[in-house]
C-alpha cells in the first residue's frame, strides 16, 4: 500500500492498494502504508504523464519518499502509460 500526500491546487491525500491484479485508490490517510510519497500536484501530473522521470523527481527533491523505497522503485513498471 502506498500513501500519497499531494500538496497545492488539486492536492489531497490518497492511498493505493494493488492486490490480485486490481488497483484501488481511496481518498484519505492510512496508518498501514508500506511507503509514502509527498509531492506538489503539478509534479504528480508530470510524473503520471511521463513528462518527469521518477528517479529525476526523487533525486531533485521534487518527490519525497519514506518507507519501503524498493517498493517505490518498482512503481514505474506497475502500469502501462496510455498515449
Amino acid at each position: 500500500m502506498v500513501q500519497f500526500h499531494i500538496s497545492g491546487e488539486g492536492g489531497g491525500d490518497w492511498y493505493v492498494v494493488i492486490r490480485d491484479r486490481t488497483c484501488t485508490v481511496t481518498e484519505g490517510v492510512t496508518q498501514s502504508a508500506d511507503a509514502t510519497l509527498r509531492m506538489d500536484a503539478g509534479e504528480y501530473v508530470a510524473l503520471a504523464t511521463g513528462k518527469l522521470g521518477s528517479m529525476k523527481a526523487f533525486m531533485s527533491g521534487k518527490v519525497k519518499a519514506a518507507g519501503d523505497v524498493a517498493l517505490l522503485q518498482r512503481m514505474d513498471r506497475w502500469f502501462v502509460r496510455m498515449t
